[in-house]
């Protein structure tokens, strides 16, 4: 019973998980790495790793496997399989000698959080190109008077080309140490 619900959780993940020796002989395998290599549930067991992987991945991944036996580090990478993204992990099995065990391959599909990212990175560089098509200088600050965004207009304003996210706007606009007594910025915030 207990073996029925360890398999329980181990097939109830979404990440692929495999169990491997030293010589990248599969141990052990849940229902997503069946899935996610092409193989049965019966047939993953007992395979090798350079067997089940893509060709291009074998190398890496079994030296990455060596790594986590013999120095007992985790390591992670991500890796492209069509249009699909993944994040590898191959981690020491804690308990085992060092140089003498097993490791977990972990490999979760991260292609939408890829995805989300893109598309942010895609809306921030559509915002920032419409924050320089102003003509008028423009800055984002924050309580501490830091600028968080400035557009193209401020940098010709001031005669300076660069990145000003981080300095503070009276060091900047002004030259001095603290706000002015006439800036708006204080008046506002």
């Amino acid at each position: 019973e207990r073996e029925l619900r360890e398999r329980a959780i181990l097939d109830a993940s979404a990440e692929a998980l495999l169990l491997c020796d030293a010589s990248g002989l599969v141990l052990s395998a849940n229902e997503a790495a069946s899935a996610r290599f092409g193989r049965k549930p019966g047939d993953i067991q007992g395979a090798r790793l350079e067997d089940i992987l893509p060709r291009g991945e074998r190398g890496e991944t079994l030296a990455l496997l060596e790594t986590a036996i013999v120095a007992g580090s985790s390591s992670r990478r991500e890796l492209r399989r069509g249009e699909r993204w993944y994040e590898q992990e191959l981690r020491p099995v804690s308990g085992e000698k060092e140089g003498s065990g097993l490791a977990v391959l972990y490999e979760r599909d991260v292609t939408e959080q890829k995805e989300i990212l893109e598309q942010e990175r895609a809306a921030k560089e559509r915002w920032q190109r419409s924050f320089d098509a102003i003509g008028d200088a423009m800055l984002v600050i924050d309580e501490g008077f830091r600028i968080i965004q400035h557009n193209d207009a401020l940098c010709r304003i001031l005669g300076e080309e660069g990145d000003f996210t981080g300095r503070t706007c009276y060091e900047l606009i002004h030259g001095t140490g603290a706000p002015p007594d006439f800036c708006v910025c204080e008046v506002s915030l």
